[in-house]
Formats: C-alpha cells, structure tokens, sequence
C-alpha cells in the first residue's frame, strides 16, 4: 500500500533547508546593508558636509609613500587615529573626524601603538631628521626600538632612494588637510565637544577640545618667552646641572653631541647642523626659548612635555657648555667700524638693535641671531662670516667684508651681549 506524502519519512526536513538556507541569506544581506551600506553612506554624505571645498588630495609621490608605509608595516606600530580621550586629545589635539581621511584607501589607522600615533606629524620635524630616523632611528632617538630601513636609501641618510623620499613625503602630508583647514584655528564653541562625539558631561567636553599645538613637539613662531633658570635657588643650581646633564646625554646628545659640539651620530645628515653649544654663551631666556618653542626652519623640536625643572636643568647645563668669559672691551674705534659695518650689512635681518628683528626677519628660518641673547666666540663667528650657514639664510661675507671689516663685525655683535644689551632684557 503506498503511503502519502504527508507521512513519508524526511518529507519536511528538505523544506528546513530551504527555510533555513533563506533566513541565513536574507540575515547575510540584512547585516551587510545595516553594518556596510548604511554606515558607508552615512560616512559618505558626513564627509561630503564636512571636508573643506580646497582639502588637498594626495600626490603622486604621497601616494606612492602610503603604499610604502602599508608594505613596510608601519601601520603594526603606528596608529593614524587621535582618539576621541581627554589624554589622546591632551597630545595631539582634536579627535580625528572622518572628512580628514577622504582620500585615503585603504585606511591606514593601524591599531597599535607601540610607537607615536602620526596622524598630525605634517611638519612637527623636517624632512632630512625623518630622513635620519628612518636610516637609524637610533641616529636621533638613542632608545628607539624602531627598526631601520636602510633600504630605502642609498648608503646614507642624506641620500634617499625615491622610495625613500616618498615615504617622508607621505608622513609631511599626515594632518596636512587638518592643519589648513583652520578648524583649530577657531573659537570652539560650547557644544564642540558634543559635535565630535564627545561625552555630554561638561568637564569631559572641555577635555575633547583640542589645540593646534598641542603636539609637544611642535614648534612655534613667537611663543611665550620663559626662563626657566630663573626659578631655581642658587643653592639647588649644582644638583640640577647634573640633572641636566643626564637629561641632555638621554634626549640632546644624539644631534648635540655628548659635548654639545654639534657633532651629534645624527649631526651629518641634519641641515642646518645641530647647534655648537660650546660656540656660543647663551642666556637663559635663549635656552629656554629653544626648548620651550623649538627652532623653526631646523630639526630642533620643541620639549614642552618636560616637567618645569627637567627644563631648567637642562637650561642650568647647556650654560655650563661655554663657561669662558666674553670680552667686552674692543677698541672705540673697531667698535665704531663694526657698527658703521653692521649697519650697513646686518640690520635687514638682524635688527638695529642686533635683537634678530630686522624687516626681513619675519620671512626667515631658522630666525637670525638676538646677540641680545646669543654671544659667539670670536672664532665661531668669524667662521660663520667667512663661510655662512648652510641651510639658513646666512651667506658668506668673505667677498664683500674685508678681513678687517670682519673682525670689528665680531667684535660688536660680541659687545651687544653685554654692554650694548638693552636694560630690560635683564641679566644673562
């Protein structure tokens, strides 16, 4: 007797995989436009109200360097992303907001942060020092545990393959569109925080409110002028030049070099070269101006992350470096010349009053010297006289000043430091 179809044995169960094999598609569809298509679009739309009209797109040499960057792994150390955390915030400055990526794919947020997030590095430090790192990160960071990439240069840090010069050009763009947009340029307003995302309490909203230069690092033209020696009683100044002196063989002396000469492992491929500490008396003001700002047009970056008496240890031994004496007395008559000479020659840049606040001072960097604040020896300065300074806006002077020209030169600029200093720059 046949038996019906309602009671054949597994009639059902062929239906089972259908349904279920239905509900697992439409459950895969359903996922992929809630989790893909809707937040892509959103993403999409979000970055198209918010991304600057003029956001500079990539080059064909940044573009060349991202690639770089993914191939060599960058992305296992290095983050691209300022979170959306008062500390991230503290550092960097503004949360990263999607528009700022709009031209990059794939994304190379990476998710680890063995080494600095780079996602503002455009600028923080010039090409040849990236340049250096790259080489040997131990050039200019003794205790980097970054590995080298001597492949992408031809034997030396100065010389560069197209590899090399790309990845560099690459991480100048990194926080570029940011940087031009001017958004953290503006007033923020109350509900700033709000807008990125921020927690709704206030005390977190002001938190997430960033800075443009809240990377310690970066330098700044006409910051605050400090001295940090200055607040040290004269009891505690032996104790914090040897502070001092440990501080500048961990973090100074990979570019100063462990006597402040300027001859630095990383001193070869850095122009301009790392200063000669021992060439020049410096006044606190000066010193603390270099670490507090930095030096733009050079690889000295600003120290701003030091605590208050890391710094003024580190001012009290930098001034330890030319300890020697300034000789203050050139003749009447060489001093007249000398400053017939610089009038004439100097003041464009170096200023009247040889303060480094000439007409043209403001186009220059690094910035020309304040002998208000700066004394070289005669013999560091007659060699820059005769030779310049490569990598600044100092020329040679040895075709249009004569020998003797060059010597009352010194011997004023030598004198502004001391006797021709204005009353209220206060003491060295």
């Amino acid at each position: 007797m046949a038996m019906s179809p309602e009671r054949r044995p597994g009639a059902h169960f062929g239906y089972a995989h259908v349904i279920a094999s239905v509900a697992g598609l439409g459950f895969f569809v359903l996922s992929f436009v809630l989790l893909g298509v809707i937040p892509g679009r959103l993403l999409k739309h979000q970055i198209a109200a918010t991304a600057p009209i003029d956001m500079p797109a990539y080059s064909p040499a940044e573009q060349h360097g991202a690639a770089i960057f993914a191939r060599e792994g960058c992305t296992n150390c290095h983050s691209q992303q300022v979170r959306f955390v008062p500390a991230d915030v503290a550092r960097w400055g503004a949360p990263t907001e999607a528009w700022e990526t709009k031209f990059d794919y794939p994304q190379l947020w990476g998710t680890r942060r063995t080494g600095p997030d780079l996602a503002r590095e455009a600028g923080i430090r010039p090409d040849d020092w990236q340049q250096v790192h790259l080489f040997n990160p131990r050039l200019t960071v003794a205790d980097s545990i970054m590995p080298a990439y001597p492949w992408l240069f031809d034997g030396a840090p100065n010389r560069p393959t197209v590899e090399g010069r790309d990845l560099v050009a690459y991480l100048q763009s990194l926080g570029r569109a940011r940087a031009l947009s001017g958004y953290d340029q503006q007033p923020s307003p109350a509900s700033a925080a709000m807008s990125m995302g921020g927690a709704s309490d206030g005390a977190s909203d002001g938190a997430l409110i960033g800075r443009g230069d809240a990377n310690a690092a970066q330098r700044t033209i006409d910051g605050p002028s400090r001295r940090f020696l200055s607040g040290l009683a004269p009891a505690d100044l032996p104790a914090a030049v040897a502070h001092g002196a440990d501080l500048f063989a961990h973090s100074c002396a990979s570019c100063h070099g462990a006597t402040g000469a300027g001859t630095g492992p990383a001193a070869a491929g850095l122009v301009p070269r790392p200063a000669d500490l021992q060439a020049t008396r410096l006044s606190d003001e000066r010193v603390s101006s270099a670490l507090w700002n930095g030096v733009a047009g050079s690889s000295m970056p600003a120290w701003r992350d030091l605590p208050s008496y890391d710094l003024a240890s580190l001012v009290a031994y930098v001034r330890t470096l030319n300890p020697t004496q300034p000789d203050n007395s050139p003749a009447p008559d060489a001093l007249a010349h000398g400053q017939a000479v610089f009038a004439r020659n100097c003041t464009s840049c170096h200023g009247a009053g040889g303060a480094g606040d000439g007409p043209a001072a403001r186009t220059i960097a690094p910035a020309p010297t304040n002998f208000q604040l700066e004394q070289p020896t005669t013999a560091h300065a007659l060699e820059v006289l005769a030779n310049g300074v490569p990598g600044t806006s100092m020329p040679s002077w040895r075709a249009v000043l004569s020998d003797q020209d060059r010597r009352d030169v010194v011997a004023y600029v030598r004198w502004i430091y001391g006797a021709g200093r204005p009353a209220a720059q206060g003491a060295p």
